[in-house]
C-alpha cells in the first residue's frame, strides 16, 4: 500500500517563494529546538516572524537563510 501526502497550502516551495503568511520553521536553541513561525513581512532577504503557536510573544527577524522549508507535498 502507498501512502501520498497531502498537498499542504501556505507552504513555500523555495526559499525565493517566501512571502508574508507563509509557514516557516525556525530553530530556536540546541535545547527549544524548531518551531513554525509565520512570516509577517518580507523585505529583500530578511524575514519578521512571529512564532504560530505563541501569538502573544513578539515579532523577530531572521534571515532567509536561517530557516527551514516544510515539505508542501507533491506538485499540484
Amino acid at each position: 500500500m502507498r501512502t501520498v501526502s497531502p498537498i499542504s497550502f501556505g507552504l513555500p516551495r523555495t526559499w525565493d517563494s517566501i512571502q508574508p503568511g507563509h509557514v516557516v520553521l525556525v530553530h530556536e536553541s540546541p535545547t527549544d529546538g524548531w518551531w513554525e513561525a509565520t512570516v509577517q513581512e518580507r523585505e529583500e532577504e530578511i524575514l519578521t516572524l512571529k512564532f504560530r503557536d505563541y501569538p502573544r510573544q513578539p515579532k523577530f527577524q531572521r534571515h532567509i537563510s536561517q530557516v527551514a522549508l516544510i515539505n508542501p507535498g507533491p506538485m499540484a
